[in-house]
């Protein structure tokens, strides 16, 4: 496993089977001017873990250039459908509850 931190809650976690972006800040952060291109390469999930700016900035950008499945509560999933991220690439799901991501598993507590 390999984890690259892009500064502030942006972090890229590269497994086996999974490339996933979790909290993709990169569009803003004054703790990561490198652009949110580099990082969305080969991403295959974006897990964010609620939808403050700080840590949904630049999800859009890279789940629309990498075709990437969004992992997020349902309410953060609808929104992002609202701003362009296609419904056929987004696995919702509710505090307490665990979604089968094919390579790995998610619970939101």
């Amino acid at each position: 496993m390999k984890l690259t931190w892009y500064g502030h809650s942006a972090f890229r976690v590269e497994t086996k089977d999974a490339t996933i972006l979790i909290d993709p800040y990169l569009v803003g952060n004054p703790s990561w001017t490198g652009g949110w291109e580099g990082p969305a390469e080969g991403v295959t999930h974006v897990l964010l873990t609620h939808g403050h700016n700080d840590h949904v900035s630049g999800a859009v950008e890279v789940l629309k250039k990498s075709g990437a499945m969004l992992v997020a509560n349902f309410e953060i999933c609808m929104y992002l459908v609202g701003l362009g991220v296609s419904g056929d690439k987004i696995n919702p799901g509710n505090i307490g509850g665990t979604v089968d991501c094919g390579p790995f598993t998610t619970t939101f507590v």
